[in-house]
């Protein structure tokens, strides 16, 4: 490995100061350095894991809408992808809650209604059948169904210390949700 001229000057000019300057210089610009290097590992991993929270809807969301019908096992085996998804990160914080809402003609309205809903992770409850959810307008036809994953997922930074935690947070809570018309079929029933 051939190293640049111009570090090599460097590296010559410090070995040869005599006077201390190099060391004094090198001290008063180390703590900044390890300052810089670390608040950049923690804001990578900090979008890493905004990044998996994306990732884990929309693929979530995407093998729920690609069904004809679901079932537990199905449903288990999509929230196990949604946990390897995540990784390298911790999958312990990992909450999702993957929902199928149906428009119907209730009482003379069009209403949109809980038809299923299951959750995955500490913390995460499914919705209520046949409570009343809102999707955004004009996302669901009438008498179509949409499937809906939530995924919420709290970081918690590598370098937690109550030292700067009146400046930044030590957990961030990142969260998606994500909208999938089903593939082949009105709506998606569960089994």
């Amino acid at each position: 490995m051939k190293i640049p001229q111009n570090i090599l000057r460097l590296l010559t000019r410090f070995k040869s100061a005599s006077n201390g300057t190099s060391a004094v210089e090198f001290a008063l610009i180390f703590p900044v350095l390890l300052i810089v290097y670390f608040g950049l590992v923690e804001i990578s991993s900090g979008l890493e894991a905004k990044r998996k929270v994306e990732n884990t809807a929309n693929l979530t969301g995407m093998l729920v809408a690609q069904a004809t019908t679901v079932n537990d096992a199905y449903i288990n085996n999509v929230f196990e992808a949604s946990q390897m998804a995540f990784e390298p990160l911790n999958p312990t914080p990992l909450q999702v809650v993957v929902t199928s809402v149906v428009r119907v003609f209730e009482n003379g309205n069009w209403v949109n209604k809980v038809d299923w809903s299951e959750s995955y992770g500490s913390g995460a409850s499914a919705r209520a059948v046949d409570s009343v959810f809102d999707p955004p307008e004009n996302i669901l036809g009438d008498n179509r169904g949409i499937i809906v994953t939530e995924v919420n997922y709290t970081y918690s930074r590598i370098l937690s210390t109550n030292t700067f935690s009146d400046y930044f947070p030590n957990t961030i809570t990142f969260s998606k949700t994500y909208w999938a018309h089903p593939r082949y079929v009105v709506s998606i029933p569960f089994e």
